[in-house]
């Protein structure tokens, strides 16, 4: 007999409820019938069940929806607990056949030549060779290290590190360079990083010994210098939430912003320059290290629109209150001017966002002295815009919610 129990979820991971696990056994053993059912009610995704040796049929039954086949399980004397996911994935009794062992059989040896292989080719590998000091190329150009020079090459110092020897910077670093033989013999990528600020610069070969060309260096965006290519500061509503911003981005909720360890030092790395010109500073706060962004530069930003601002009346970073353009009506008033009407005339009769609010009787009498004056109803209107056009407690166009953010770099 074998505990299986577990938690029913779904693929997104969410608990499955209200639902029954049946086990339709698919043969008779010596303690069980076959075509006998078992049923365990799941309570809150969770199941436990004893289950006696004997092939099963697994279905699950969710409330409102038509019984599901999982699939088969089989259940011997000695198997070992485990979830119901551990059975299905196991194959049944049925399926190992002598194919099915002779195709593990082969697979395994086929795993062990491989490694075997691979110990051998290890072997035969002289590190120096994959490892190289720059200062052995004395003055030689890297534009000569094609194909055959597949290796990494490394230097302690900047001496080598030449614009004029073919290097992208005059700053030491480590060369890879790798083989791939797609367009000639000496076909080839150059990878070059910068030991102190982990730039890197890339760059290929195109050809053979005798006819080819390198292609310009070009520089890989790190986060070593994200900061270049996207302006310290910068807005962007994104979508992602606070909680996920890519790295770099903070939530633009108005606050200090903290620093991890790493990120501290990636901001120590920025120019003095750069920290005044965007007004930074590093403040401490109960020993931990946050960076300081002055409200014209970081302001709240849940629940606002951007806008561009002209600079002069609007400054970057200031906050503007919703409003609309005046919306202006009358009706006629004065002497003869009244709004006056026949007795079918009630409250709340309405055109568009015009509606009556109230309406009672008068009477118009012939003369002074007249005993059979005419009756006639007066009104009141009132305007109200829900009536003809969604309306709500701001003034808003269609939008997607996204997370405001801003980037510091770091």
């Amino acid at each position: 007999m074998a505990k299986i129990s577990g938690i029913l979820t779904d693929g997104a991971g969410q608990i499955i409820n209200d639902c029954t696990i049946e086990l339709y056994a698919k043969k008779t053993t010596s303690k069980v019938l076959v075509q006998t059912q078992a049923f365990t009610v799941a309570i809150d995704g969770r199941y436990s069940m004893n289950v006696s040796p004997c092939e099963y049929d697994v279905s699950l039954i969710i409330n409102g929806f038509p019984k599901k086949r999982l699939g088969s399980i089989s259940v011997y004397s000695d198997s070992l607990n485990g979830t119901l996911n551990d059975y299905l994935t196991n194959p049944i009794e049925t399926e190992v056949t002598p194919e099915f062992i002779k195709d593990v059989i082969a697979a395994r040896n086929e795993a062990k030549k491989s490694a075997d292989e691979a110990r051998g080719w290890a072997s035969t590998i002289d590190p120096q060779t994959l490892v190289r000091y720059c200062g052995d190329l004395a003055d030689t150009h890297i534009g000569s290290l094609g194909a055959m020079s597949k290796g990494i090459y490394y230097q302690p110092k900047n001496a080598k590190a030449k614009l004029e020897l073919g290097y992208p910077v005059a700053e030491a670093g480590s060369l890879i360079v790798l083989p791939t033989l797609t367009e000639g013999n000496q076909s080839c990528v150059q990878i070059y990083t910068l030991y102190k600020s982990g730039r890197q610069f890339i760059r290929n070969y195109r050809g053979s010994n005798t006819s080819g060309f390198w292609e310009n260096w070009i520089e890989q965006i790190t986060t070593a210098n994200i900061h270049e290519f996207v302006p310290l500061g910068d807005f962007r509503l994104m979508p992602f939430r606070a909680g996920e911003l890519p790295f770099g981005w903070y939530f633009r909720n108005g606050d200090n912003y903290f620093l991890s360890s790493p990120q501290g030092q990636a901001l120590n790395r920025l120019s003095d320059n750069y920290k005044r010109d965007h007004q930074i500073t590093i403040k401490n706060i109960n020993g931990q290290q946050y960076i300081n962004v002055p409200s014209a530069f970081a302001p709240d930003g849940r629940g606002f629109f951007e806008r561009a601002v002209n600079g002069t009346t609007r400054q970057v970073g200031s906050a503007e209150g919703d409003a609309i353009r005046n919306i202006k009506g009358g009706l006629p008033t004065g002497n003869f001017k009244a709004l006056l009407g026949h007795a079918k005339i009630e409250t709340g009769d309405k055109n568009g966002a015009i509606s009556i609010l109230s309406a009672g009787d008068d009477y118009v009498a012939s003369s002074s002295s007249s005993t059979n004056p005419r009756q006639l109803r007066y009104m009141f209107f009132d305007f109200d815009a829900s009536r003809v056009v969604p309306t709500a407690n701001e003034n808003r166009s269609l939008n997607i919610g996204m997370t405001p953010a801003i980037y510091l770099g770091v």
